[in-house]
């Protein structure tokens, strides 16, 4: 990988193998998942699953019958997932019940030659200054392996 990861499915990630999963029943998934960073000397900090994940944990009650009281309850600050924030994102493919991210391991890299532009021609009705930033970012990993997958891995 010359110019960095093509994304996280690029990435030699720990793996969770969590079968063939119909309806989300439970968490403990996401307590597997904490524990394999651990292994190489680090934590998950963060999961990011998908919309169509967060709706079915969203549905999942404290008793199989007889309740209808959630088991996951939403706060200001989002969900927690096994005590970790949960991060909503469309980008998480198909095949992937989640991410867990130590958030110590993501980098942001920008190149260099970014340039900066101002203008006040298209704003002068307003007494305004646009401003234009162009840069190219990319995201990296320090190691691979304190990244986890939550997949079905058949």
């Amino acid at each position: 990988m010359t110019n960095g990861p093509s994304g996280l499915l690029s990435l030699s990630a720990t793996a969770v193998d969590t079968g063939t999963i119909t309806a989300v029943a439970n968490l403990d998934f996401f307590h597997d998942a904490k524990k394999k960073p651990y292994d190489n000397n680090s934590e998950l900090t963060h999961f990011v699953i998908s919309p169509a994940i967060a709706l079915q944990l969203a549905k999942i009650k404290v008793l199989s019958s007889g309740s209808n009281q959630g088991l996951l309850e939403t706060v200001d600050d989002g969900v927690l997932l096994a005590g970790l924030p949960a991060l909503v994102s469309p980008s998480v493919d198909a095949l992937t019940f989640a991410w867990g991210i130590d958030a110590s391991q993501v980098m942001v890299v920008r190149r260099t030659g970014t340039t900066i532009a101002t203008s006040k021609d298209a704003a002068f009705g307003e007494d305004a200054l646009q401003i234009r930033a162009t840069s190219r970012v990319g995201f990296g990993f320090a190691n691979p392996a304190r990244v986890v997958r939550l997949y079905d891995a058949a």
